[in-house]
């Protein structure tokens, strides 16, 4: 195994790690699956990160996509297994959570041209803006968890209740965007890392 395959393995398994995380301590009795009550860091995730940064550095775009489908459905099985619910992988607003990581997948091949930290890391928060619009209108419109009417108002209080997650959201997708543009996660990913030619001095005409 090259080291360039090898890499993009290890990232893809790392992300899986971490979605199905707080569903595997739940199991060892590390904690409850609560966002209100458990002390677990939710919507703090590689996940949007890594979409961007695929989308960025694979330079076949079919696999740019497949790879984060591959691991958002074999960890949504993994949720199911390891919870025993099947509404926590397949729940109504699934498509539409799956189709705004997509979006930051094509948000990131904007950036094959020129991968690097400067452009990636407010690519990363429109990503995210993006994904807090999208995911939080389809679990009002879904109605999952019963708790938000079919109204505008109640629309507006599931955006409302969703803001204390949005900047965990775009914290870690900020953090790992760091990590992976960097000149060493671009070499790893296959990606020369783009050189900022230092300017010329100006010289005086006498």
């Amino acid at each position: 195994m090259n080291r360039k395959l090898g890499f993009w393995l290890g990232l893809f398994a790392f992300t899986f790690v971490w979605r199905i995380l707080p569903y595997a301590l739940e199991v060892f009795g590390v904690m409850k699956i609560d966002p209100a009550t458990t002390w677990y860091p939710w919507n703090f995730s590689p996940f949007m990160a890594v979409c961007l940064f695929g989308g960025a550095c694979v330079p076949d775009r079919k696999w740019a996509f497949t790879g984060p489908l591959v691991v958002f459905a074999l960890s949504n099985f993994a949720m199911w297994g390891l919870t025993g619910h099947q509404a926590f992988a397949f729940s109504p607003s699934q498509p539409l959570i799956m189709l705004a990581f997509f979006g930051a997948v094509a948000l990131g091949q904007l950036l094959q041209s020129s991968p690097r930290l400067a452009t990636a890391l407010p690519a990363g928060v429109i990503a995210e803006a993006v994904f807090f619009v999208v995911t939080n209108f389809a679990v009002w419109y879904f109605g999952e968890g019963g708790i938000y009417p079919l109204t505008l108002n109640g629309l507006l209080t599931c955006y409302v209740a969703a803001i204390p997650f949005v900047g965990r959201s775009i914290l870690s997708t900020s953090l790992f965007t760091g990590i992976l543009f960097s000149p060493l996660g671009l070499r790893m990913a296959g990606v020369q890392p783009v050189r900022t030619e230092p300017l010329e001095p100006v010289r005086a005409i006498a």
